[in-house]
């Protein structure tokens, strides 16, 4: 089994929404998240890893654009499994 490594899944998702991270982290403040625009470089770069809440909020995002595009929801949750389609995230997990 391979390990789930949330960062590398934020950097791939990134580039396959073609989004840069300014793009990343106006959604994600869309969703009320607090990240500022240097930590959303700072994973997406892989400089330091996200937290558990971050990893969602960002996901959540993408998640989001990917839907809009119809093509659901292909981040997965922090457990490396994916979200079903309108599956509401725990605001416990918001940053």
């Amino acid at each position: 089994m391979i390990a789930f490594d949330p960062g590398l899944q934020l950097r791939n998702s990134t580039e396959d929404a073609r989004w840069n991270d300014t793009d990343l982290w106006i959604a994600s403040v869309a969703l009320g998240s607090n990240l500022a625009l240097g930590d959303v470089n700072a994973i997406t770069a892989g400089r330091r890893a996200p937290t558990q809440g971050q990893y969602e909020v960002l996901a959540a995002a993408l998640n989001e654009h990917f839907a809009a595009l119809g093509q659901d929801h292909p981040v997965p949750t922090w457990h490396g499994v994916p979200r079903a389609t309108g599956t509401p995230r725990s605001p416990r997990n918001v940053p």
